[in-house]
């Protein structure tokens, strides 16, 4: 299933080899590497059905944690059988420009979307964010809107 690459600045859609992997071209990062993985489900928009959301990551490829470039999550619906896409979620606490702000963790309730992000301080090292925020995405008109991120440490 191609996701949209909008998360990492990438034009259009991604298609995948296989099962987890994907290079694309960023329109900020040039030639990228993405995972895919992990699907967290729940019913947001209240009709007994879970919607799907697949984790996803852009790196520079060199497989270290200074190689990550951005995280998200793209949330899936069932229209008549068919997934469509409903939005990319994207972590909203803004990086300090020590590195990317990671996507933790997706709660899906009905109506919206918990994003548990995890962010660097410039005194963190690549291993280890120290700071955590959430932030609520609510479906509106059948798109997802971020919230303001709240800043828990």
């Amino acid at each position: 299933m191609p996701i949209p690459g909008d998360f990492c600045d990438i034009p259009g859609l991604i298609h995948f080899k296989g099962k987890q992997e994907a290079t694309a071209s960023s329109h900020t990062w040039g030639t990228v590497h993405i995972d895919r993985w992990d699907v967290v489900y729940g019913d947001i928009d209240g009709d007994r059905r879970d919607e799907a959301a697949v984790h996803i990551g852009c790196d520079t490829g060199g497989g270290t944690a200074a190689g990550q470039i951005a995280y998200g999550a793209v949330v899936f619906r069932n229209v008549q059988g068919r997934l469509i896409a409903l939005g990319t979620i994207k972590p909203q606490k803004e990086p300090s420009g020590v590195h990317c702000t990671l996507l933790a963790k997706i709660v899906m309730t009905a109506g919206k979307v918990t994003a548990h992000e995890k962010w660097y301080r410039p005194t963190d090292s690549n291993c280890c964010p120290t700071g955590t925020a959430t932030t609520v995405w609510e479906v509106r008109n059948d798109q997802l809107v971020p919230g303001v991120p709240h800043i828990l440490s």
